[in-house]
């Protein structure tokens, strides 16, 4: 860890900050943060904009520093050590990590992270002896920059019954979580693009309509506002917007406007009830009302549908990019391993935006969803690699033993390598008792040979009553011994078929290969013979 000679809360300190991927953020990169999202995240780091502190949350802060201070003695008197503030840096795999410790020892083997004491996050330490999913990043973010080690992660409010501690060790699934995540943030940072977004989220405010206010007297006296009613609504009817709706600027002002269409639709009807009840020839009045009833309710239905249609329209679109971006980052994958396919747990975008309204909150969710799976593919791949780097170094011109190859590579790396030995392993004893029953059927035929001949020979000689003498047979030939020649150039037959892409016609060659080796040993034997 290199230890950088600046004060936590100085502009120096801030300055320094912006160059290096921060503790602080690990958990809203993951996407896990209860403060901040993963979108607000691309968006402060790739702006430089980062919201300012309101008077609450700078209290908060504050009392989360008193609470430091005050906790420190009682965790050094706790763990017999003395603790200093540090920032530190250090590279990992590509990534540049900073990390503010409120403390660490003058070795470096032991830091520690002080929060404000929370009875919520108290309990989950003391019954799980372990950190939820907000806070556990930070710590493993930690972790890597100070390089080895433990963190005595803590909650206090500054008083000795109050401060709760474990001690935490980094887990390797989750530092592998992290530092796959930090570099998908990083390519999702190069390629973010902030979106212009509308600050107001408040409906516009809707034309007042005229109370309707309306008498009967005698057959058909009117006392009311109904011309006033019917020209003020005329109008509202004509201006309010019932499709077309992008921004959730639009959305909020749809349902204001069907609520209050409903809302005039309930008091028309009431309305009309009352005219009922005190006269009972009220023709005019009754379908002006009935009129006005059903534009309102109309427009209430008409607006209702067009924005659920359109939230879904733009729900599924905001999915389906998702979609398509997970789909091209699998192409580029599969192209990296192949012949072999990715296997993978497709991520549930559909999931992961239920229950949400807001577009802007939907696609936060749905693009955390995606850099996860991105992170859950390459890391599959990554396996994938490496096993296949390993057969290329161990298993070199044997790949016609591994037909399955796209089945097995998902296994354990310890079966898997197992089970490619022991392939390999057996493939060269059957090579050798196939060579040997090859010799001795070679063998069994020159013997048979020689014999043949030797009573051809003897059938055939002419019997003299002159004593001659009879020439011996020829010695028979030395049988080759051509299984000590195969094992012999095993190494230089794999290799020289390793050397080559023979592909589907690899066994014809290989077995020509090798009858060619036992040919030139047995023409050298005859030759010494």
């Amino acid at each position: 860890m290199q230890t950088l000679e600046v004060v936590q809360g100085s502009p120096e300190w801030l300055a320094i900050r912006k160059q290096y991927l921060c503790a602080s953020d690990a958990a809203a990169m993951l996407g896990l943060s209860a403060y901040k999202s993963r979108t607000q995240l691309l968006h402060e780091l790739h702006t430089g904009i980062i919201p300012e502190v309101d008077a609450d949350m700078q209290r908060r802060f504050n009392a989360g520093h008193e609470s430091e201070a005050l906790a420190r003695p009682i965790v050094e008197a706790e763990l017999d050590v003395d603790l200093y503030p540090v920032t530190g840096a250090n590279e990992v795999e590509g990534l540049r990590l900073l990390a503010s410790f409120d403390g660490v020892t003058m070795d470096g083997t032991l830091a520690w992270e002080n929060k404000l004491f929370n009875q919520k996050l108290c309990s989950v330490m003391v019954n799980d002896g372990d950190l939820p999913d907000t806070h556990w990043p930070q710590i493993e973010h930690q972790l890597l920059v100070l390089g080895e080690g433990k963190v005595h992660f803590t909650v206090s409010d500054g008083t000795r019954e109050n401060t709760i501690g474990i001690m935490y060790e980094s887990r390797p699934e989750r530092r592998e979580r992290l530092i796959a995540g930090w570099q998908q943030f990083q390519k999702d940072l190069a390629s973010y693009r902030p979106e212009a977004k509308e600050i107001k989220l408040e409906a516009d405010a809707i034309m007042g309509l005229p109370a309707l206010s309306i008498q009967v007297k005698g057959e058909v006296s009117l006392i009311g506002n109904l011309p006033q009613f019917r020209e003020k609504a005329d109008g509202y009817l004509t201006e309010i917007k019932t499709e077309g709706f992008e921004t959730d600027d639009d959305f909020v002002n749809a349902e204001a406007n069907a609520k209050f269409c409903r809302t005039v639709e309930t008091n028309i009807d009431l309305q009309r009830n009352a005219v009922v009840a005190q006269m009972t020839s009220v023709d005019e009045v009754m379908r002006t009302l009935a009129f006005y009833q059903e534009q309102f309710r109309t427009a209430a239905i008409t607006i209702e549908k067009a924005v659920k249609n359109e939230k879904e329209t733009r729900k599924l679109a905001i999915i389906t990019a998702a979609r398509d971006a997970f789909t091209a980052h699998i192409q580029a994958l599969d192209a990296e391993i192949s012949p072999i396919r990715l296997v993978y747990d497709p991520p549930n975008f559909a999931e992961a935006a239920k229950g949400l309204k807001k577009l802007d909150t939907i696609k936060d969710a749905v693009n955390t969803e995606l850099a996860n799976a991105k992170i859950k593919a390459d890391g599959i791949a990554k396996d994938v690699r490496g096993k296949l780097a390993w057969c290329k170094e161990h298993a070199a011109g044997m790949s016609f033993l591994f037909s399955d190859l796209q089945q097995i590579i998902y296994k354990d790396i310890d079966d898997f390598n197992l089970l490619i030995a022991t392939r390999i392993e057996q493939h060269k004893k059957s090579e050798v008792e196939r060579f040997e029953a090859e010799r001795e059927r070679i063998a069994a035929e020159e013997r048979a040979k020689l014999e043949a001949e030797a009573k051809e020979k003897e059938s055939t000689q002419q019997v003299s009553t002159v004593e001659i003498e009879v020439p011996q047979p020829a010695t028979a030939p030395a049988v080759v011994d051509t299984k000590q020649a195969i094992i012999d150039h095993q190494d230089e037959i794999s290799a020289f078929m390793a050397s080559r892409d023979f592909g589907k016609e690899a066994n014809k060659v290989r077995a020509i290969v090798v009858e060619f080796v036992k040919f030139q040993a047995s023409r050298k034997l005859k030759i010494a013979a």
